[in-house]
C-alpha cells in the first residue's frame, strides 16, 4: 500500500485560516439565503458550484499536495443527492432541502479543515527582502533563507525597468533525470520543416505523396526529449495524423534502447491504410530509406483497434439499439477476462450459447438481437440448461461463466455446478 504523505501549508496558518473563514462565510450566505421558486433554486445552485470550485482551488494553492482539496473537501459539485420517485414532480420544499443538505456538508468540511490546521506544517521562513537593496518587489519567496544563502551563486539578479529588479535561479545542464537546459522560444533546424518530413513519409510510401504537411520526425522526438519523456513512459497523441508521434517514439527507442510505448487516435477514414501503415513499414524497415536504423527497421510492436458501435444500456433496455451478437459477446469477454478478441471469432458455437473458451473456462451468451426473445422464457437460464453446460464444461476442474437475461435457478446450486451467472445487460462479474 502507498505511503501517504502528510500535507503541509504552503503559507502560514494564520493566512490560511482566514481564507478558509471568508469562503466558510460566503458559503453560510448562500446556506441561509431566501429561495422562493425553481428559478431562483437553479441560480443558488449555480452560484453554490462557483463557490464550491474556488474551495477546492484554494486548497489546492494552500497545501503542497491534493489530499485535503480531493479528499477531506466535500465538493458541492460532487455530492449527489438521494432520487426520489413519486407519481409527480418533486416540490421545491424538497428540493430546496436536499441543496442546503449538501451545502451543508460542503460547509462543514471547511469548517473541520480549518479546525485541523494546527496539525499541518508551516512553511519554513520566506525571505521578504534582501538587506540593504530597497529595490526588491513585495512578494512570496519559493526559497527559505538557509536555502537561499547556500545557494547564492545560482542566483541571477535581472533589473527591471522601473528601478525594482527580480531574481531567477541559473539554468543547468541534465541533473540526473531531470533535463534542464531551457529550450529556446523559437525552434529552427531544416530537419524540423515539413518539407523533410514530406520527404521521410514519400520515403515510407515508395514515392508516393500520402499526406498533407505531416510533421517531421526529428521535431517530435527533441519535443520528447525536452518534455524529459523517460524510457519507459507512454506518450499519446490525440490527433496521430500521419504517425509521426509513433515513428519518433521508435526511434528513440532504437536509440537508447529504451521500452517506450505509445497510444495514438485518429478518427479520420486514413487511421488504418497511413497512419498504422507508416507504423508497421517502420517496424519491419524501409528498403529504400537513406537512414540506416529506418532502413533495418525500427523494431517494436503494435496493436490496432477499431470502436464499435457504442452500446448505450437505456436503448439496449428498450430494444430501440440491441449489439450483434458477436458484438456483446466480445464486450462480456473483455470485461470479464481482460481478454481482447475479434468479433469475428466469437460466434455461437452450439446450441447452448458457447462463444469462446480459454484456461478452462466456457463463456455462454443466451441472446438474440430481438426484445421479444429476450423477454421469453426460451432466454432465461434454466435447470436443464445448467446440467447440459456442467457436463460439457464444468468436468476436471473446468468453470462456466453464462449470461442471459435471467435465470430459473439459485446461484447457490449454480455454484456447486461450477457455474457463474452475469445477468444481462450489465454483467458486472469480473473473475
Amino acid at each position: 500500500m502507498a505511503e501517504t504523505t502528510q500535507p503541509k501549508l504552503r503559507v502560514s496558518r494564520e493566512e490560511a485560516c482566514q481564507q478558509i473563514e471568508a469562503q466558510i462565510g460566503k458559503g453560510q450566505q448562500l446556506h441561509a439565503q431566501q429561495i422562493n421558486s425553481d428559478d431562483e433554486l437553479t441560480e443558488a445552485r449555480r452560484e453554490s458550484r462557483k463557490w464550491s470550485d474556488y474551495n477546492k482551488t484554494l486548497l489546492l494553492k494552500l497545501f503542497d499536495n491534493d489530499s485535503i482539496a480531493e479528499d477531506d473537501y466535500t465538493d458541492f459539485n460532487k455530492v449527489r443527492p438521494v432520487l426520489l420517485t413519486s407519481s409527480g414532480p418533486t416540490p421545491l420544499s424538497d428540493k430546496l432541502r436536499r441543496y442546503q443538505n449538501t451545502m451543508s456538508s460542503s460547509i462543514n468540511s471547511l469548517e473541520s479543515i480549518r479546525d485541523r490546521l494546527e496539525l499541518y506544517d508551516e512553511p519554513s521562513e520566506m525571505l521578504q527582502a534582501i538587506s540593504g537593496n530597497e529595490g526588491v518587489s513585495a512578494g512570496r519567496w519559493m526559497w527559505s533563507r538557509e536555502r537561499f544563502a547556500n545557494n547564492i551563486t545560482e542566483i541571477i539578479v535581472k533589473p527591471r525597468s522601473n528601478g525594482s529588479f527580480s531574481l531567477v535561479t541559473k539554468m543547468r545542464p541534465n541533473i540526473g533525470d531531470t533535463l534542464a537546459k531551457k529550450p529556446r522560444s523559437l525552434w529552427y533546424k531544416p530537419e524540423y520543416s515539413t518539407p523533410s518530413g514530406t520527404n521521410t513519409l514519400k520515403t515510407i510510401f515508395n514515392s508516393q505523396r500520402v499526406f498533407d504537411f505531416p510533421k517531421a520526425v526529428p521535431f517530435i522526438s527533441d519535443l520528447l526529449r525536452f518534455a524529459n519523456v523517460g524510457s519507459d513512459d507512454i506518450v499519446l497523441d490525440s490527433f496521430a495524423g500521419s504517425g509521426t508521434t509513433a515513428h519518433a517514439v521508435l526511434a528513440l527507442n532504437k536509440e537508447d534502447g529504451g521500452n517506450r510505448k505509445f497510444i495514438l487516435i485518429e478518427c479520420e477514414d486514413y487511421a488504418d491504410t497511413i497512419t498504422a501503415e507508416r507504423v508497421r513499414r517502420v517496424i519491419n524497415g524501409v528498403p529504400n530509406a537513406s537512414d540506416a536504423s529506418l532502413r533495418e527497421g525500427l523494431g517494436g510492436s503494435f496493436t490496432y483497434g477499431a470502436l464499435g458501435e457504442p452500446m448505450e444500456i437505456e436503448r439496449m433496455l428498450t430494444g430501440e439499439a440491441l449489439p450483434a451478437y458477436e458484438s456483446l459477446a466480445a464486450y462480456l469477454l473483455y470485461t470479464t477476462s481482460g481478454v481482447s478478441v475479434g468479433v469475428n471469432a466469437l460466434g455461437q458455437k452450439n446450441d447452448e450459447g458457447l462463444f469462446h473458451s480459454a484456461d478452462k473456462i466456457d463463456y455462454y451468451l443466451l441472446y438474440k438481437p430481438d426484445l421479444e426473445y429476450l423477454q421469453s422464457n426460451e432466454a432465461m437460464f434454466n435447470l436443464d440448461r445448467a446440467e447440459r453446460i456442467h457436463n460439457v464444461s464444468c468436468q476436471n476442474g473446468g468453470k462456466a461463466i453464462v449470461y442471459a437475461p435471467g435465470k430459473y435457478i439459485g446461484q447457490r446450486e449454480l455454484t456447486g455446478m461450477g457455474i457463474t451467472f452475469c445477468q444481462l445487460p450489465h454483467a458486472l462479474h469480473e473473475r
